[in-house]
């Protein structure tokens, strides 16, 4: 019998921890979003990986085209984009959806990377963005590849 009243107890306890959780949940905007990408674009275009690195929560995973490992630790995704600069990208979104949640974002779509030899890289992409202490950041990063250009 004292199942029947505990249940209601914990279905009360998740109702007041939802609305909880609503009312921290800060309100964000698509353009506060595709800032986020922006942001992301300008630290890829300084040339300096670890501005790059740091747009990525310290737990998160980068999946990228060409790679059969999901980069975990911070040093891994440092090191990708070590190499990855030396290739001088540029990226233009070619089509893009964004999704808001409370404190979480996805933003997925495809871009095309140019590099400074001329060739080209098409691909699908997803950001998932949390927003932690007031600060977002990219918990998970895909990219898989379409085509290559040039």
């Amino acid at each position: 019998m004292r199942t029947f009243h505990i249940l209601p107890s914990i279905c009360l306890a998740l109702l007041a921890h939802t609305q909880a959780a609503s009312a921290a949940c800060q309100t964000t905007s698509e353009q506060d979003i595709t800032a986020l990408f922006d942001q992301w674009n300008a630290a890829l275009k300084s040339g300096r990986p670890e501005r790059v690195a740091t747009k990525y929560a310290r737990r998160s995973v980068l999946l990228v085209p060409g790679s059969t490992q999901a980069l975990l630790a911070p040093a891994e995704k440092l090191a990708y984009f070590k190499r990855f600069l030396e290739r001088r990208p540029t990226v233009h979104i070619d089509t893009r959806v964004i999704a808001i949640d409370c404190d979480m974002a996805i933003d997925a779509g495809t871009y095309t990377f140019s590099f400074a030899d001329g060739s080209r890289l098409s691909t699908g992409y997803s950001f998932t963005y949390q927003r932690s202490g007031g600060r977002w950041r990219i918990v998970s990063h895909r990219a898989s590849e379409l085509t290559v250009k040039g």
